[in-house]
């Protein structure tokens, strides 16, 4: 019970001092919202860049792992040579982004299953996505 009125004194006296500041009880899903990429890249930007993602993780899904390999490698070249005019558009999102291929390199490379590399090309995706303007 402290706890709620510490919460609701805290909330009044944001209010009292910072009017413009936001005063709401949902700021644990700040954090998970802050972390989505922002929509700043064209379609243009990642249409081919997605397509590469889906053939890897297909092939990764298939269980052909030679196939997964040379399509995540086709992908990563497609990446380094979109990266100067992507990375100046926003050099945040361009580094999320980058830490998520990554990961899906190192899944689809490695020795382990291929149901890693599904998953981290799935994130990595989902990022692209959320970073691509509708």
């Amino acid at each position: 019970m402290k706890t709620h009125h510490l919460a609701i004194t805290t909330l009044i006296l944001t209010a009292a001092f910072f009017p413009d500041a936001p005063c709401s009880a949902a700021a644990p899903n700040a954090t998970a919202e802050a972390a989505a990429p922002a929509p700043v890249y064209g379609k243009e930007d990642t249409a081919s860049l997605k397509t590469l993602a889906n053939a890897a993780h297909d092939a990764a899904a298939a269980g052909k792992k030679p196939e997964a390999v040379t399509k995540i490698t086709a992908l990563e070249k497609a990446w380094d040579h979109k990266e100067k005019a992507m990375k100046a558009k926003d050099a945040a999102t361009w580094t999320a982004l980058d830490k998520a291929l990554d990961q899906a390199i190192e899944a689809i490379r490695s020795k382990g299953n291929l149901a890693d590399g599904k998953a981290t090309l799935e994130d990595f995706t989902k990022k692209l996505d959320q970073a691509t303007k509708p």
